[in-house]
């Protein structure tokens, strides 16, 4: 048997014929100098961890957009707040890349997307009935403009919902309230002229924003966040007792009556709210409404009472919300069914709001009313639409609630109650590019603690949850104190 010459075993090595031709299918061995190093595993978790820290902050950084705390700065106009928080071509140009942004994303989950955005129906039947208003709008070309761009908030709103759990969310919405009040409180610290109200409100902290009102209603809301945060959390709880003090010192700050009320009636509602778990109870129902009914009387009484509104130097006279109302409604009467349009009524140039403005003699942006504002742009129909969803939030709410192991489900019953009480006084809900709506809507858009298979709470009596005696309920013992995370 002859020997095998070295260039043919060479040849035989490298994957070719013995004359040197490679062979099909069979690629030669890379060269050692251009061989790639494996990764090593740390590298590896290094990026992972920096991608998962992209998608929310982006999302925070987006929702801090939405809460208008840019737009005094490029455009220096004090917007009141009430409606689109995109009052500048730079706040535009920077929605409009972030709901872009969130589309090519949501293509990319388009599944979990359309399951969040089948769970907010009642949301975008309302956006849909916007859209329609164009038929008989007052102003179609503004009726256009804006239920476009309340459809595209609506729709990063269910983005939230599809990439975040409840706990990631409130994270996030805590992130993006804590950016806003750090900002105040440097922009009151610092540049004072700017950041302290002058004049007739002399005193009162409005920070990045255009009134003390935006600025106390955003902290209250910054509060009660980072609040459940800190009591949910299982471990170094300081960053958010450190945010809800941060945001409770600016809500006094702003000296904003209906935002102190509704905090504090949000603080006495938490522990109440929680008794849900327990073995229903006529006195605890009773007593729960209670708050509810003197949280909105408070609210009423500290924004229309002379002696209230003394203690915090404001005049009743001045306030005229209801003579503003008497007006509102007469114009409801008008056209009950349908209204006069969405965002048409209260529009730039609009015959129907210069003569609101001669009738109090004020210059009123809007209705300051949530539920009046429905009803001047969607009639009475889009009003029980309204009324209905967010009634039917709050028993989902309630259901979820007694039924999961996380304390950090009773964040939707807090934001409902959050919008109910300031909606009695402001216009906060159904409103584009603003940040309460599309909370609101990524609130909703969630499943339940059943459907997402999340750790549920046993089936027992008051006593039972509290102390956890009873015997046929040991097997639930080992709950896991975090709830997964959905990707």
């Amino acid at each position: 048997m002859n020997d095998v010459s070295p260039r043919i075993a060479g040849a035989r090595a490298e994957g070719k014929t013995d004359d040197g031709v490679p062979r099909i299918g069979v690629l030669p061995p890379p060269p050692p100098s251009v061989s790639a190093a494996a990764p090593s595993p740390a590298a590896g978790r290094h990026v992972r961890a920096a991608l998962l820290l992209v998608e929310p902050a982006f999302c925070a950084l987006a929702l801090f957009v939405m809460s208008g705390g840019l737009s005094r700065a490029f455009d220096g106009a004090a917007a009141d707040g009430g409606g689109d928080a995109a009052g500048d071509p730079i706040t535009r140009t920077l929605l409009l890349a972030i709901y872009l942004t969130a589309a090519l994303v949501s293509v990319t989950h388009l599944r979990s997307v359309l399951r969040a955005a089948r769970r907010a129906w009642l949301a975008w039947a309302l956006v849909a009935m916007a859209a329609a208003s164009v038929l008989w709008s007052a102003a179609p070309r503004v009726t256009l403009q804006r239920s476009v761009a309340l459809g595209a908030a609506t729709l990063f709103g269910v983005y939230v919902a599809a990439r975040f759990d409840r706990r990631t969310q409130l994270r996030v919405f805590g992130w993006a309230l804590g950016i806003a009040a750090a900002l105040s409180l440097a922009t009151a610290l610092l540049v004072p002229d700017a950041g302290v109200t002058a004049g007739y409100h002399e005193g009162a902290w409005r920070g990045i924003y255009g009134n003390k009102n935006m600025l106390g209603r955003l902290c209250a809301l910054g509060t009660t966040i980072h609040l459940l945060r800190a009591q949910a959390a299982h471990r170094r709880p300081w960053g958010a007792w450190a945010g809800a003090a941060l945001c409770g010192v600016l809500t006094l700050l702003s000296r904003s009556a209906t935002a102190v009320v509704v905090l504090a009636t949000l603080v006495l509602l938490l522990p109440l709210y929680r008794t849900l778990r327990w073995r229903p109870s006529l006195r605890l129902v009773l007593l729960t409404f209670a708050v509810l009914a003197a949280g909105a009387l408070a609210v009423l009484f500290a924004t229309e009472s002379d002696s209230m509104l003394s203690l915090v130097g404001r005049d009743a006279t001045l306030s005229g919300r209801t003579k503003l109302w008497k007006v509102v409604l007469w114009f409801i009467e008008q056209r009950p069914r349908l209204g006069y349009g969405y965002g048409a009524f209260w529009s730039s140039g609009s015959a129907t709001a210069a003569a609101v403005v001669n009738a109090i003699r004020w210059n009123a942006p809007h209705a300051h009313d949530n539920f009046l504002d429905v009803a001047l742009d969607l009639g009475l129909a889009g009003l029980a639409l309204f009324v209905f969803g967010i009634l039917a939030a709050a028993r989902r709410a309630v259901a979820a609630y007694r039924a999961s192991a996380d304390p950090a489900e009773l964040w939707p019953l807090l934001l409902l109650t959050f919008l109910v009480l300031f909606s009695i006084t402001d216009t906060i809900v159904l409103r584009q590019n603003h940040l309460v709506w599309v909370l609101y809507v990524a609130t909703i858009a969630l499943p339940t603690p059943t459907a997402a298979g999340l750790p549920l709470r046993p089936r027992a009596g008051r006593h039972a949850v509290s102390i956890g005696v009873r015997v046929r309920h040991a097997r639930h013992a080992l709950i896991p104190d975090r709830a997964p995370s959905r990707s």
